[in-house]
Protein backbone atom coordinates (compact mmCIF):
# COMPACT_ATOMS: atom_id res chain seq x y z
CA UNK A 1 0.00 0.00 0.00
CA UNK A 2 1.32 3.39 -0.90
CA UNK A 3 1.39 5.61 2.17
CA UNK A 4 -0.48 8.89 2.13
CA UNK A 5 2.69 10.69 3.21
CA UNK A 6 4.47 9.53 0.04
CA UNK A 7 2.11 11.61 -2.12
CA UNK A 8 2.58 15.24 -3.04
CA UNK A 9 0.67 17.83 -1.06
CA UNK A 10 -2.17 18.28 -3.59
CA UNK A 11 -2.59 14.52 -4.02
CA UNK A 12 -2.71 14.06 -0.22
CA UNK A 13 -5.50 16.60 0.11
CA UNK A 14 -7.44 15.15 -2.83
CA UNK A 15 -7.08 11.59 -1.51
CA UNK A 16 -8.41 12.77 1.86
CA UNK A 17 -11.41 14.52 0.27
CA UNK A 18 -12.23 11.53 -1.94
CA UNK A 19 -11.99 9.09 0.95
CA UNK A 20 -14.14 11.36 3.11
CA UNK A 21 -16.69 11.46 0.29
CA UNK A 22 -16.69 7.66 0.12
CA UNK A 23 -17.15 7.40 3.88
CA UNK A 24 -20.21 9.66 3.69
CA UNK A 25 -21.64 7.50 0.88
CA UNK A 26 -21.02 4.33 2.92
CA UNK A 27 -23.34 5.84 5.53
CA UNK A 28 -25.99 6.63 2.90
CA UNK A 29 -25.24 10.35 3.09
CA UNK A 30 -24.47 12.77 0.28
CA UNK A 31 -20.86 12.03 -0.62
CA UNK A 32 -20.61 14.86 -3.10
CA UNK A 33 -21.61 17.70 -0.77
CA UNK A 34 -20.53 17.72 2.84
CA UNK A 35 -19.40 19.95 5.67
CA UNK A 36 -15.72 20.10 6.49
CA UNK A 37 -16.08 19.91 10.25
CA UNK A 38 -12.36 19.68 10.89
CA UNK A 39 -10.58 23.03 11.38
CA UNK A 40 -8.11 23.80 8.58
CA UNK A 41 -5.14 23.70 10.95
CA UNK A 42 -6.15 20.23 12.16
CA UNK A 43 -6.65 19.06 8.59
CA UNK A 44 -3.23 20.43 7.67
CA UNK A 45 -1.65 18.66 10.66
CA UNK A 46 -3.36 15.38 9.76
CA UNK A 47 -2.02 15.62 6.20
CA UNK A 48 1.40 16.81 7.39
CA UNK A 49 0.98 20.09 5.53
CA UNK A 50 0.83 23.75 6.43
CA UNK A 51 -2.61 25.37 6.73
CA UNK A 52 -1.62 27.81 3.98
CA UNK A 53 -0.84 24.91 1.64
CA UNK A 54 -4.26 23.35 2.27
CA UNK A 55 -5.97 26.71 1.62
CA UNK A 56 -3.97 27.25 -1.56
CA UNK A 57 -4.83 23.78 -2.92
CA UNK A 58 -8.51 24.15 -2.04
CA UNK A 59 -8.59 27.52 -3.81
CA UNK A 60 -6.88 26.03 -6.89
CA UNK A 61 -9.30 23.08 -7.02
CA UNK A 62 -12.16 25.58 -6.75
CA UNK A 63 -10.76 27.78 -9.57
CA UNK A 64 -10.27 24.71 -11.76
CA UNK A 65 -13.92 23.74 -11.27
CA UNK A 66 -13.23 20.44 -9.50
CA UNK A 67 -14.83 21.52 -6.23
CA UNK A 68 -17.17 24.24 -5.05
CA UNK A 69 -16.66 25.88 -1.67
CA UNK A 70 -19.58 27.41 0.19
CA UNK A 71 -19.95 29.20 3.51
CA UNK A 72 -16.35 30.35 3.76
CA UNK A 73 -14.97 26.95 2.83
CA UNK A 74 -16.93 25.04 5.46
CA UNK A 75 -19.16 23.24 2.94
CA UNK A 76 -17.52 21.47 0.03
CA UNK A 77 -19.06 20.00 -3.10
CA UNK A 78 -17.08 17.60 -5.28
CA UNK A 79 -17.98 18.51 -8.85
CA UNK A 80 -15.67 16.12 -10.73
CA UNK A 81 -14.43 13.36 -8.40
CA UNK A 82 -13.31 11.21 -11.34
CA UNK A 83 -10.91 13.94 -12.49
CA UNK A 84 -9.72 14.35 -8.91
CA UNK A 85 -8.94 10.59 -8.71
CA UNK A 86 -6.74 10.98 -11.79
CA UNK A 87 -4.53 13.38 -9.80
CA UNK A 88 -3.77 10.80 -7.10
CA UNK A 89 -1.33 8.14 -8.32
CA UNK A 90 -2.62 4.68 -7.41
CA UNK A 91 -5.79 5.96 -5.72
CA UNK A 92 -8.01 3.05 -6.75
CA UNK A 93 -5.54 0.43 -5.55
CA UNK A 94 -4.34 2.11 -2.38
CA UNK A 95 -6.99 4.33 -0.84
CA UNK A 96 -10.46 3.53 -2.12
CA UNK A 97 -12.74 1.38 0.09
CA UNK A 98 -10.20 1.24 2.92
CA UNK A 99 -10.09 3.28 6.10
CA UNK A 100 -7.03 5.43 6.75
CA UNK A 101 -4.32 3.36 8.30
CA UNK A 102 -6.06 0.06 7.61
CA UNK A 103 -3.52 -2.42 6.21
CA UNK A 104 -3.97 -3.83 2.75
CA UNK A 105 -4.93 -7.47 2.46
Amino acid sequence: MRALRELGSEARLIAFLLRLSERYEERNLDGHCFALKIPSRDLANFLDLRAETVSRHLARLHREGLIHLQRKGRVLRLLHPEQMRDRVPGYEANFQTRAWGEPSS
